[in-house]
C-alpha cells in the first residue's frame, strides 16, 4: 500500500449523503434512510428553519457529512424523542412495522 499524506490522514471520514442517511436510520431509527436522506439535505439549505444545522462539505453536487457529525445529530435527535417518551425499542419497532406496510 502507499503511503499517505498526513492532511489525508488527519482527514475526518465524511460519508455521501445517501450514505449518511442509511447510517442515520439504522443508528437513530425515528426516521427511515429516505426521510433521513430528505432531511440531510433540507438541513443544509440556508433558508431552512431548523433546530440543529449540520455541518457538511459540498464538492462538486455531493454533500459529504463526518462521523462526527452523524453522532451528533443522532444524540440529538435520540434525546429528543426520548423527551417525547419514545424509547428506541419502540423506535425501532415503529419503523419496522412502517416499514412492512409500504
Amino acid at each position: 500500500m502507499g503511503a499517505t499524506s498526513s492532511a489525508e490522514a488527519s482527514a475526518p471520514f465524511a460519508l455521501p449523503t445517501a450514505r449518511a442517511a442509511e447510517w442515520l436510520a439504522e443508528h437513530a431509527p425515528i426516521r427511515n434512510a429516505v426521510q433521513w436522506s430528505a432531511w440531510l439535505r433540507h438541513n443544509n439549505r440556508s433558508g431552512r428553519h431548523v433546530r440543529y444545522r449540520m455541518r457538511s462539505q459540498r464538492i462538486g453536487n455531493c454533500l459529504l457529512f463526518t462521523m462526527e457529525e452523524l453522532a451528533r445529530v443522532r444524540k440529538f435527535e435520540m434525546e429528543r424523542a426520548s423527551r417525547h417518551g419514545y424509547s428506541e425499542e419502540s423506535l425501532k419497532f415503529l419503523i419496522a412495522r412502517r416499514e412492512e406496510t409500504k
